[in-house]
């Protein structure tokens, strides 16, 4: 899902995918954030793919998701 943007939820699950970009290319993994705080909790670690598939959800909740893009330099970017 995009910043604020509002979805209709199947089987209560949704799938997150992202882009991640390095001025190098040489992007080793992520760590997943995904809840309904502003904050929200970190769900995967060292992550290797650009996207993650059924991660559950309610209807009618407003939920917050930020990736941590880790390279083999040991550099780190959030989006």
């Amino acid at each position: 899902p995009l910043m604020a943007e509002t979805i209709s939820v199947i089987d209560n699950n949704v799938d997150l995918e992202w882009i991640g970009n390095d001025v190098d290319n040489d992007i080793i993994n992520y760590d997943i954030y995904f809840g309904t705080t502003e904050e929200p909790n970190l769900i995967e670690v060292e992550y290797i793919e650009s996207s993650l598939s059924n991660v559950p959800v309610e209807s009618n909740t407003i939920y917050y998701w930020k990736i941590k893009t880790k390279d083999s330099k040991g550099n780190t970017s959030y989006s």
